[in-house]
């Protein structure tokens, strides 16, 4: 039988609701989490249609206070960002945790203000699911710290190499 894990969802989006915007609370409770002996914090994803804190930037700011934790986006929309730009987010931020981030990654849920939030952003909704699973081909290619061109439906580049690569060679697990 696996190992049973239980991970913590930090309440970035309740945290906005209640127009509170100290982020230092959210760091307080990963590392009262930890103590509780939960084994990962997790933060969700939606810059306008349920405004929230950054989760790689809040993520980053709790590797440093929690040397322990494992780390995970719930979920991450890497549609809405160009994959090389994520790639060394994500790359970066399983070098600062040594390895401990897992990335859970989604197109977004088909409502009116997801499509909004596409729209503003100027990504074409109606694409995002193949430009999630793109995402993730051009980014498991970058993560292998090596020159890397790409040429696919949505992204296009030549001769990129990210670094620092990820603490581990196949990149955090997704």
């Amino acid at each position: 039988m696996a190992e049973v894990r239980i991970g913590y969802l930090l309440p970035t989006r309740d945290q906005v609701v209640r127009g509170d915007d100290d982020l230092s609370r959210l760091i307080e409770q990963a590392r009262h989490a930890e103590a509780l002996g939960f084994d990962s914090v997790w933060a969700g994803d939606s810059p306008l249609t349920r405004p929230r804190a950054d989760p790689l930037l809040l993520l980053s700011a709790v590797a440093v206070a929690d040397p322990r934790l494992t780390l995970g986006t719930a979920m991450l929309l890497p549609t809405l960002r160009h994959p090389i730009l994520v790639a060394h987010q994500l790359a970066t931020l399983d070098r600062l945790t040594g390895g401990r981030l897992i990335v859970g990654m989604g197109a977004g849920f088909p409502t009116a203000g997801t499509e909004a939030q596409f729209d503003a952003i100027g990504v074409p909704f109606r694409s995002r699911f193949s430009r999630l699973e793109e995402s993730i081909e051009a980014m498991r290619r970058l993560w292998n710290g090596k020159d890397v061109s790409f040429t696919g439906r949505h992204f296009d580049f030549r001769g990129v190499t990210l670094a620092p690569a990820p603490t581990r060679p196949e990149g955090p697990p997704i």
